[in-house]
C-alpha cells in the first residue's frame, strides 16, 4: 500500500508493514513477459480554471481522502499525487490516527516530507509531466542532485533516450517521455461511468488494454516493459472507481494472458525494471524550449511581482538572522511568504496560462506573501536600531521606500 506524493518532480515509495522503501518496494517482473506497469495517478494543478482554494475544496479532499481509503484495501496497489502544495494543506486538517495511516503509505523529499517521513522520502525520480518544452539545464539540475531518471511529456519528442544534459558537468539522466500525455490509453478513462469494466466485457477489454499496451512498447524499442498512466486532470475523485476497474483488468489478464504480467507500479519501479535489463540509449543534447513561446512575455506584470516578491522574500530570511528574530515568532511570516512564491512557481501560474480571474488570486496571493516578508524586516530593522542607538541604520533608500519603512 503506498502513496506517491510529488513536488511536481519528486517521486519515492514507502511500505510501512515490511519496512521498505524506494527500489526495495517495488513489486515483481518477469523478463519473460510484458510487464504492463499501471500508473495510478492525479494531475492537480494548483490553480488553473479554478483557484487553488476551490480546486482544494472540490477535488482535493475527496481525491486523498477515497485514495487512502483504497490502498488500505490492498497492500498491492499503489497512487501517484501532485501537488505538495495539496498535500500538505490536506494533512494539516487530518487526525493524528490519519497521518498514522498516511506514514505508512507515503514517502517523499524535501523540507516538510523529509521532516514527516524520513529518509524514505529522498527523491529518485523527476515527474514533470505537465511541462510547456523542457530545459536542458533542468535535466542538468536533476542529475546534480542524484535523481536516477527524468519521466516528462508535452514539448518533447516522443522516446527514451539518455539527455546529455552539460559537457562540463557531466550530467546525463535517463529520460522517458509519456506515451499519451498523461491520460489512460483511450476507452480506459475509469472517472467517466461509460467506460467502466463489467463482467460482461471484461475479457474484450482486457484485450484492447493489452493491445494498446503492446503497441506502446513497440514504438518505446519493445524493452518487455510499458509504462502505463492510469488518471488525469483531477481525477480519482471516487478512487474506487480507478481501482476496481483495475483489479479486474488484472485478474482478468493473469488468468487468461500468461505471456502478460500487470502489476500496479510507479515511476520509480518502471526505471528500476529498465535498469535491470541493462539496455543501450541514444543520447541527446538539446533543449526543448519551442512547444509554446507565448508565456515568456504575456503578463508581464505578474512576472514582475512574483520576482520583487521572491526578493524580499530572501531579504526577510537573512534580516531575520541579522536581526537576531526568534525563529519561533517569524516562522509563520516566512511560511507564508515562502508558500505564496512557491504556488506562482506553478506551471499555470508564472507563465499566465490561465484566466484573468484566476491570474488576480495569484497576484493577491502574492501581496500577502509581500506583507508577510515586509513585517519580518519591519521587526529586524527595530532590533538593529535599538542596538545602533542613535546611529542610522544604512539602508538602500529604493529598498526602503518599496517597503514604506
Amino acid at each position: 500500500m503506498k502513496l506517491l506524493i510529488l513536488l511536481s518532480v519528486l517521486l519515492c515509495i514507502w511500505e510501512g508493514v515490511s519496512a521498505k522503501c524506494g527500489y526495495d518496494a517495488c513489486p515483481a517482473t518477469n523478463p519473460h513477459k510484458l510487464n504492463i506497469h499501471l500508473i495510478a495517478h492525479s494531475h492537480n494543478d494548483v490553480g488553473w480554471t479554478q483557484t487553488p482554494d476551490q480546486l482544494y475544496d472540490n477535488h482535493i479532499v475527496k481525491i486523498l481522502g477515497t485514495v487512502v481509503e483504497e490502498l488500505l484495501k490492498d497492500p498491492a496497489r499503489k497512487y501517484t499525487q501532485v501537488e505538495m502544495y495539496f498535500f500538505h494543506r490536506w494533512w494539516l486538517s487530518q487526525t493524528d490516527e490519519l497521518r498514522g495511516v498516511v506514514r505508512k503509505l507515503v514517502a517523499e523529499g524535501l523540507k516538510f516530507l523529509n521532516q514527516t517521513f524520513g529518509t524514505c522520502g529522498r527523491p529518485k525520480i523527476s515527474w514533470q509531466i505537465d511541462p510547456f518544452g523542457a530545459s536542458i539545464e533542468m535535466a542538468s539540475l536533476f542529475g546534480l542532485m542524484g535523481f536516477d531518471a527524468n519521466v516528462y511529456n508535452r514539448g518533447v519528442p516522443k522516446g527514451e533516450y539518455i539527455w546529455h544534459a552539460s559537457n562540463d558537468l557531466n550530467t546525463k539522466v535517463f529520460t522517458t517521455v509519456l506515451h499519451d500525455h498523461y491520460y489512460p490509453p483511450g476507452g480506459f478513462n475509469f472517472e467517466n461511468a461509460n467506460e467502466s469494466i463489467t463482467d460482461a466485457n471484461v475479457k474484450e477489454r482486457t484485450v484492447k488494454f493489452i493491445d494498446y499496451s503492446r503497441k506502446w512498447n513497440k514504438d518505446y524499442g519493445n524493452s518487455s516493459h510499458v509504462l502505463v498512466t492510469m488518471g488525469g486532470d483531477f481525477f480519482y475523485n471516487v478512487a474506487s472507481k480507478w481501482y476496481d476497474n483495475m483489479d479486474k483488468l488484472l485478474k482478468e489478464t493473469k488468468a487468461n494472458h500468461p505471456d502478460v504480467n500487470m502489476i500496479y507500479s510507479s515511476p520509480n519501479c518502471y526505471i528500476k525494471a529498465l535498469n535491470a535489463m541493462n539496455l543501450t540509449y541514444t543520447e541527446r543534447d538539446v533543449d526543448y524550449l519551442s512547444y509554446w513561446v507565448g508565456y515568456y512575455s504575456n503578463r508581464p506584470a505578474l512576472k514582475y511581482q512574483d520576482r520583487q516578491t521572491n526578493n524580499i522574500l530572501q531579504a526577510s530570511k537573512q534580516l531575520s538572522v541579522i536581526g537576531r528574530l526568534d525563529p519561533a515568532k517569524t516562522k509563520a511570516y516566512l511560511d507564508e511568504a515562502a508558500n505564496e512564491v512557491a504556488i506562482l512557481t506553478h506551471h499555470d501560474a508564472i507563465t499566465g496560462t490561465c484566466p484573468q480571474t484566476i491570474s488576480n488570486e495569484y497576484t493577491s496571493r502574492l501581496q500577502s506573501g509581500y506583507a508577510a516578508s515586509k513585517a519580518v524586516i519591519r521587526k529586524a530593522f527595530e532590533y538593529l536600531k535599538s542596538k545602533t542607538g542613535d546611529k542610522k541604520v544604512v539602508l538602500s533608500d529604493v529598498f526602503c521606500d518599496a517597503l514604506n519603512i
